[in-house]
């Protein structure tokens, strides 16, 4: 399975968790409104790093799919006649 390794954003990481408790839990509680407090929110996320965060979840999450050679691309699936982006291959036909 999948885990996220923070290791190369760490700070960022760090200031992000942070700024989550700060800007995201009151409107997630509802102690603010979300119109009164997204725009806010999502500036303070991004000054906290969080696009560097979400770049490097995405590189893992693509080497990691990569990784899985029973994985198939939307074209591998188009040419298998599967024709379902995502179907993840033979390895589970048998489950089917």
């Amino acid at each position: 399975a999948f885990t996220f390794d923070p290791t190369n954003v760490a700070d960022e990481y760090a200031n992000c968790q942070a700024e989550v408790v700060q800007s995201i839990y009151p409107i997630k509680l509802g102690l603010v409104s979300y119109e009164e407090g997204y725009e806010d929110a999502l500036s303070r996320m991004k000054a906290a790093g969080i696009d560097k965060v979400v770049e490097e979840y995405q590189r893992q999450v693509n080497e990691y799919l990569d990784s899985k050679s029973y994985f198939r691309t939307d074209a591998e699936c188009l040419q298998a006649g599967t024709a379902r982006p995502g179907y993840w291959g033979e390895k589970y036909d048998s489950y089917r």
